[in-house]
């Protein structure tokens, strides 16, 4: 579902000029045909705007006299769980390892570090975070990005199918729609030339509030997110081929579960993919309705740009 229902995220430069890139694309782009596809694997921009913080201070403070409003930009972007009863997310990092522009040299040495000790050196890509609906216990289930760190290589699938299970089963009919967008993606960036998605995520949603199953398959979405570090290299005319490792890699693991339980629907019925516990469990904990990764900001908007 979706609608006019928009979030505020702090403002960079350079993702707010990826996103105005991606606005103002016309058909004369030599690559207008995998950008243009692009763009319907990033959430909608709105713009820019100011906006005023509503800070209550404390009481010795307003005794020195009346405090300033804190402004600061913001990016608008559509909300991709607006409208969702029990919003699900599965939220992963895309790469074989992060990159933050200008970042230092003890910094670069810590994120390569984290990307040998996780499955982003090894498949491309690690999970940063995992919200489901248990229907048995009616309740969101959290599991946050340092869990995501702690997942192996070989307990990667079983982790992948928390996402789309709901206290007694896994939601399967969700699995073809979803492998068709990964591949549509992989297509996307294999032909995008240039292009560098260092420390982007992919986010894929879903609705799991829902009792018809068709209605829960059009919920379905796929969708790239967080363009701060997103780079053009004028002069590497190749694809981001870390990000292409990474989207092959999690559609084999997609395509493995569903076929593991197409093959035995029983026994995937009754069996909750909990083969990373105890080592790796569960967080169940009342979840906020908006998509833990995509905060809306209550704030007052001036200066729209």
């Amino acid at each position: 579902p979706k609608s006019s229902c928009k979030i505020y995220k702090p403002w960079s430069e350079n993702e707010s000029r990826f996103y105005e890139k991606l606005s103002a694309l016309g058909s004369s782009s030599m690559e207008s045909g995998p950008l243009q596809i692009l763009k319907k694997f990033v959430p909608k921009y709105y713009g820019s705007v100011e906006v005023t913080a509503a800070i209550t201070p404390p009481v010795t403070d307003m005794m020195d006299g009346p405090m300033q409003p804190e402004q600061s930009r913001h990016i608008i972007l559509e909300d991709l769980v607006d409208g969702f009863i029990k919003p699900c997310v599965l939220d992963i990092k895309m790469g074989k390892r992060q990159r933050k522009m200008g970042s230092s040299p003890d910094k670069e040495k810590r994120q390569l570090e984290k990307s040998l000790s996780t499955t982003s050196g090894a498949l491309g890509f690690r999970l940063c975070g995992c919200q489901y609906y248990d229907r048995k216990s009616d309740s969101l289930c959290f599991l946050d990005k340092y869990w995501g760190r702690r997942v192996t290589k070989d307990k990667v699938q079983a982790a992948l199918q928390l996402g789309f299970w709901n206290g007694s089963e896994l939601y399967t009919d969700l699995f073809p729609p979803l492998l068709e967008k990964l591949q549509l993606l992989q297509q996307c960036v294999t032909e995008l030339r240039h292009y560098r998605f260092w420390s982007s995520s992919l986010l894929i949603v879903y609705d799991g509030g829902l009792d018809n199953p068709r209605e829960m398959v059009k919920s379905l979405d796929v969708r790239m997110i967080d363009f701060a570090n997103t780079i053009f290299l004028s002069d590497n005319p190749t694809p981001d081929e870390e990000y292409v490792f990474g989207l092959r890699n999690l559609s084999t693991a997609f395509q493995t579960i569903w076929s593991s339980a197409s093959s035995a629907p029983g026994k995937a019925a009754v069996c909750p993919p909990s083969a990373i516990a105890p080592s790796l469990p569960p967080l169940p904990h009342a979840a906020s309705r908006k998509n833990p990764r995509l905060p809306e900001t209550i704030a007052e908007e001036t200066k729209p740009s």
